[in-house]
């Protein structure tokens, strides 16, 4: 199988060593300059807000209703991700902060992404009326009935 031999290696080994020795500057010469190897990044990744074209306000016809809204716009490029969605309640105004985030790391197409998130809120102690919300500056409104959050009506005794 080995048709070299041991002569055979070691003269090879010989040759390839002296090739190597030859590539290096002789004194007074000017030394070959060095390719600097790529070393993987460890930049931390950024975060930032999605960009939101559009929310549609969803409500079911269950009891109590249960409302989400449908998201939609586009990400940068293709080592953008959604990251989460929080949201806070003031009054009747929902405010919903949808968050991106971004990998350093990886080679990206810069080519818009679209996404649609779903994010439910929480009407928990909601009382009925006409609410907002808000995510990443795109608003709409959106009704709350009585029937909706399980409020009891009340009614006033007649005089009989």
């Amino acid at each position: 199988m080995n048709t070299l031999g041991k002569p055979g290696l070691i003269l090879l080994l010989a040759v390839l060593l002296s090739a190597c020795s030859s590539l290096q500057a002789a004194p007074g010469e000017t030394p070959l300059p060095t390719v600097p190897v790529a070393t993987p990044t460890t930049a931390a990744p950024a975060y930032g807000e999605a960009r939101v074209e559009s929310i549609q306000v969803l409500t079911t016809q269950t009891f109590p209703a249960q409302v989400s809204v449908v998201a939609r716009g586009y990400l940068p490029d293709t080592c953008t991700t959604l990251d989460r969605a929080t949201q806070t309640r003031t009054d009747k105004v929902f405010q919903i902060k949808l968050a991106s985030v971004r990998r350093a790391d990886l080679a990206c197409a810069q080519t818009l992404v679209p996404f649609d998130k779903v994010i439910a809120l929480d009407l928990t102690g909601a009382s009925p009326g006409i609410y907002s919300v808000n995510v990443n500056g795109v608003s709409s409104a959106f009704g709350v009935a009585a029937s909706d959050v399980g409020a009891t009506p009340t009614v006033a005794p007649s005089a009989t």
